[in-house]
């Protein structure tokens, strides 16, 4: 078993498989935080993004307002495990910022706030919790 991770409560012990309509497509790791499954062929359905083999960049699928969120929720999720206790200065934690800074830069910044969902996915272990609530689609909290 791997023994690298990205923050000492977060092991290769505990993970989370992402479900799509009740078949695997991704799952998270202590160490990227997400990966894909390896073979998720059509069983995708309803998302431009997929191309029914490969899941593509989103950004140019998603409006203005989806961008939005999604920015929104990314840098939450990247404040969040960069103040996580526990956080090992390793190369890949680095790498996993830089990749996150670059997205949110790629989807127009993080501007604007949102609600994040008050029903949970059930990941509460570790790292993982941060990925926990989704944010609520298309609701920008007023100024």
């Amino acid at each position: 078993m791997p023994e690298k991770v990205l923050a000492d409560d977060s092991s290769w012990n505990h993970l989370y498989i992402i479900l799509f309509d009740g078949t695997p497509v991704g799952m998270t790791t202590p160490l990227t935080l997400v990966c894909t499954a390896t073979d998720y062929f059509n069983s995708i359905r309803g998302v431009q993004w997929y191309s029914g083999r490969f899941l593509l960049d989103p950004i140019r699928f998603l409006n203005k307002d989806e961008k939005d969120a999604l920015a929104f929720w990314l840098e939450k999720l990247k404040k969040s495990i960069d103040n996580h206790p526990g956080i090992r200065d390793i190369t890949e934690y680095d790498g996993m910022l830089r990749l996150l800074g670059d997205f949110i830069e790629d989807l127009g910044g993080a501007h604007g706030e949102f609600n994040l969902s008050i029903s949970k996915l059930g990941m509460e272990h570790g790292i993982f919790q941060y990925l926990d609530r989704p944010v609520v689609g298309g609701i920008e909290v007023p100024r």
